[in-house]
């Protein structure tokens, strides 16, 4: 995979930019998986968990939605896409 352009000040501008460049909702292991290409990623025993948390605070920044029938993360100041 191409690496991307842009590097993340943070672990939650890395699932922000993660999100915005998939251009979907995206599932908590999906996150997971695409913040290193930022240049960051949670620590600890429970790295998802620990994002979760994160994110669950940023609700200025972030929105659970339901989209495929499965709880995913999307951008608060966006409309969810259509599901195709």
């Amino acid at each position: 995979t191409e690496e991307p352009a842009r590097r993340a000040n943070s672990i939650i501008e890395a699932a922000q930019f993660a999100i915005e460049d998939a251009a979907e909702p995206l599932s908590l292991s999906d996150v997971l998986d695409r913040v290193p290409r930022y240049g960051k990623a949670p620590g600890g025993k429970r790295p998802g968990w620990l994002l979760s948390n994160l994110m669950s605070a940023e609700k200025h920044r972030f929105q659970s939605v339901k989209w495929r029938g499965r709880k995913r993360w999307w951008l608060a100041n966006k409309a969810v896409p259509e599901e195709d």
